[in-house]
């Protein structure tokens, strides 16, 4: 357990960087038998392609699924677009 809760291997998936790998993974997490509450992205290109994934399926986020990415990159301001990013300093 981390802060409470439980860790689910199948809930850890890998993948590239690319917007499609992101929403592969989303995809993947909609198939299971109990799909997490939330996803967590390594960087905002995955995390809008599980945006996509989520939106093709009717899910809404943050309402029915949260949704968080990495990077903080120009797109994820846009209005329309509910994606909560963590946003590092750039040198």
């Amino acid at each position: 357990m981390v802060y409470g809760l439980e860790e689910r291997e199948n809930y850890f998936l890998e993948g590239n960087f690319l917007k499609d790998s992101g929403y592969q993974g989303g995809k993947r997490f909609l198939e299971m038998a109990e799909p997490p509450s939330a996803i967590f992205a390594t960087n905002d290109y995955m995390a809008l392609g599980a945006y996509a994934a989520l939106a093709e399926k009717g899910i809404t986020v943050p309402e029915e699924m949260a949704l968080m990415g990495f990077n903080d990159i120009e797109f994820t301001a846009m209005k329309g677009v509910e994606l909560t990013t963590i946003g590092q300093k750039k040198i």
